[in-house]
């Protein structure tokens, strides 16, 4: 099975919660790992299904280094978002890939 990883960014305006922005790229999901616990939010037993929630403002320690071109889709990314941003829902979610 392969993983992808969503990222969603919310913020949190006039008492109501609204999806800003949401985007499928690569992390340091390794070092979100050792910082906090990914909770498993599966709901279907043949797939998992993991999250979290990152602070705005906590969420570039989690971005890969620049030398890592892959990452530049979640730099690029968090660059564009709003300050208003609250935070930043990770969801690990695994796929059927074919292979």
């Amino acid at each position: 099975m392969a993983f992808e990883t969503n990222l969603i960014a919310i913020r949190w305006l006039k008492g109501e919660y609204d999806v800003f922005s949401s985007i499928t790229a690569e992390i340091d999901l390794e070092a979100l790992k050792i910082k906090q616990q990914l909770v498993d939010v599966s709901a279907d037993l043949s797939y998992s299904d993991y999250a979290t929630i990152v602070s705005f403002a906590e969420f570039p320690k989690y971005l890969l280094p620049e030398s890592i071109s892959w990452g530049s889709t979640a730099r690029d990314w968090y660059k564009s978002l709003s300050k208003e941003v609250s935070f930043i829902l990770v969801h690990e979610s695994e796929w059927e890939s074919g292979l």
